[in-house]
């Protein structure tokens, strides 16, 4: 199975605090599960705590990171002011397309990043993390679900599985 989708996940920060940075998005009273915001026709954006991480799932937004480069998006430039006092993951996850990135950023800046797509050579950013030697250097998706696990305090496919979590739809 290939997984399609992409996201950030805010470790300790609660929900509200971080929509300062995100002023274009209108909450609604709707809300989703975690496996419908996954498919591909979900086009909003679904956010929700798990385990005092704020997780939000678009398909679009995380593509505006500049992965594996120091130059900051505008995107990055937000994340990178809301993590001075946390952790950040923006990632993409493309197995179609075998089209991998993702960006970690803490103490206000980017501290690491990293852009695999399929037939080229990575593009990375930053000083190795702990987490990547424990993944084979190949496998992109892994080492993501790996560092998402660490964010979310759990497995990924623990959430899936479960599929309890509520994701709140907001609209932008």
């Amino acid at each position: 199975m290939s997984w399609k989708f992409a996201g950030i996940i805010i470790k300790g920060v609660e929900e509200e605090k971080i929509f300062s940075s995100f002023s274009n998005l209108n909450k609604t009273n709707e809300s989703i599960s975690l496996s419908e915001a996954l498919k591909t026709k979900f086009k909003d954006y679904a956010v929700g705590n798990v385990d005092g991480s704020v997780f939000m799932i678009n398909h679009i937004l995380p593509y505006d990171s500049t992965y594996g480069k120091k130059n900051l998006s505008q995107l990055d430039q937000k994340l990178a002011a809301l993590s001075k006092n946390t952790m950040i993951l923006c990632f993409i996850l493309d197995g179609v397309t075998a089209t991998y990135g993702w960006s970690f950023f803490m103490n206000g800046q980017k501290a690491r990043s990293k852009k695999n797509i399929s037939g080229s050579q990575p593009v990375t950013f930053g000083n190795k993390l702990p987490e990547e030697t424990k993944t084979a250097n190949d496998d992109e998706e892994a080492l993501i679900f790996e560092l998402m696990a660490i964010f979310l305090e759990q497995p990924f496919e623990q959430l899936i599985f479960d599929d309890t979590s509520s994701l709140t739809i907001y609209k932008g």
